[in-house]
């Protein structure tokens, strides 16, 4: 800055020299860490959002998805855990609720076809019974060729009873009512040629 007199002359120059404070050697420095701190806290923001959805949407979506994969293949006995955001809760109660009223379902059908195994079965027996005693009775009005279909479509039901087949099961019982459906018939059809032949 030149000096100058009131006249205006210059008479010298100013020099004004700052004085080094140091400030300036670490303004490299601090914008260095100003960039580290920025960073750290961005991947810190990052993980932290990674973090929350994994244990709060995904682990929990991943826990139903294997309930659901494991009931899928067969094993209706698993539970899903009713843990994570309130949608998820809902969703495991949902699925839970769902799988309970299956496994009714399940226990209903499986006394069902105990109950017409237990009817099929008492109804076997209950013919097999009838026709014997029926061929005892009546021993002397029945041709042995009869007596004999009978007691072989009995013994049909006597082995059909010790395997666990129903249908088996119910078509011997049908031979064995249709071969004594037969002989009724023969021997009312018998009687009433006598009372006829008896008549006259």
């Amino acid at each position: 800055i030149p000096l100058r007199t009131q006249d205006g002359s210059v008479q010298g120059v100013l020099q004004v020299n700052r004085l080094n404070t140091g400030i300036e050697n670490y303004t490299g420095f601090i914008s260095i860490v100003a960039v580290l701190v920025f960073v750290i806290g961005a991947a810190g923001i990052v993980f932290s959002i990674w973090w929350g959805f994994r244990r709060y949407i995904e682990r929990p979506l991943n826990r139903l998805l294997h309930v659901m994969l494991l009931v899928e293949d067969g094993d209706r006995s698993q539970r899903a855990t009713a843990d994570g955001p309130t949608e998820y809760r809902r969703l495991a109660s949902g699925l839970n609720g769902m799988l309970d009223a299956m496994a009714e379902k399940d226990r209903d059908i499986e006394d069902r076809q105990r109950r017409e195994e237990a009817d099929v079965r008492n109804q076997a027996e209950s013919t097999v019974y009838q026709a014997e005693k029926f061929v005892s009775e009546n021993g002397e009005n029945i041709a042995d060729d009869k007596k004999e279909t009978v007691n072989n479509a009995v013994a049909e039901v006597r082995t059909a009873l010790e395997g666990s087949d129903l249908e088996a099961i119910k078509s011997a019982v049908e031979k064995v009512n249709t071969e004594l459906q037969a002989i009724g018939t023969a021997m009312y059809e018998q009687q009433a040629a006598q009372a006829d032949g008896a008549g006259e």
